[in-house]
């Protein structure tokens, strides 16, 4: 398969001479269910929603932006009167990597950063890990861990717990692996 035209470089985007200190979170899952399915998840706004757990979120909701086939927002409503909003773009870095810009808005201010996700596997079980880097301050990094924790988790019982239930017709279809997001 040929490599994507849009490869992500971080460099200049999160210099590694910024004030902040940067925060990487990493982590992994393994999932009994077939790659373009999980990729199917991980790509389709309304699957999104499905899996993403987001602390102190009463509800989420994640929606195609118009006339736009990779760009994606996703709403959350709080406890307190602030909601929040996240602003994401999705790209096929590679064959097997996802790539999701974000930017996070919050009482007027926007924290950019960037979720790439691997998956490894085939038929029956994958492995995905998971790399979320950016500006991100030490508080908010135990937030993103148990954020990226529970999400995981939630997509692989989705996953698992649907693996004959759900069939989408384009989970099957080759057309989904070469789609440029």
């Amino acid at each position: 398969m040929k490599e994507s035209p849009f490869l992500i470089e971080t460099g200049s985007i999160f210099p590694t001479h910024s004030r902040n200190e940067l925060l990487d979170v990493h982590t992994s899952v393994l999932i009994a269910a077939e790659y373009r399915r999980i990729l199917y998840a991980l790509t389709m706004p309304e699957y999104i929603e499905a899996w993403l757990r987001i602390p102190g979120a009463e509800s989420i909701e994640c929606r195609a932006e118009p006339r736009s086939v990779h760009n994606f927002r996703i709403h959350l409503s709080t406890t307190s009167a602030l909601s929040q909003t996240i602003y994401g773009s999705c790209f096929f870095s590679r064959p097997n990597t996802i790539t999701y810009l974000w930017d996070r808005t919050r009482m007027g201010s926007i924290a950019k950063s960037i979720v790439r996700m691997q998956l490894r596997g085939g038929t029956k079980m994958c492995a995905l890990q998971l790399s979320h880097s950016g500006a991100c301050a030490r508080k908010q990094h135990d937030s993103y861990r148990m954020m990226w924790h529970d999400s995981l988790n939630a997509l692989r019982t989705l996953m698992e717990s649907t693996h004959t239930k759900l069939r989408h017709p384009l989970i099957t279809d080759d057309r989904l692996m070469s789609r440029n997001w």
